[in-house]
């Protein structure tokens, strides 16, 4: 993982998260991870794994390809 794909999918889910206005507790509920796992995708530590995806291509309003240009890899 590069710095780029980290800063941009971290960027993407601080923005989705106010944009649904959710907590990062809220947030990491909805998507069945803890709230660590949710921090550590905010803070760019990790990246979602191919399992979140559908959710989070939905949860962010963008196309498969826009998500996977976000997050740096193809669902596996």
């Amino acid at each position: 993982m590069n710095a780029s794909t980290a800063d941009s999918i971290s960027h993407a889910l601080k923005i989705g998260r106010a944009l649904n206005q959710q907590s990062q507790d809220a947030a990491a509920e909805a998507f069945g991870v803890s709230v660590g796992t949710w921090r550590a995708w905010e803070g760019g530590r990790l990246i979602p794994g191919g399992q979140h995806f559908p959710a989070l291509r939905d949860w962010l309003s963008v196309s498969g390809s826009e998500l996977v240009s976000l997050v740096g890899k193809s669902p596996s």
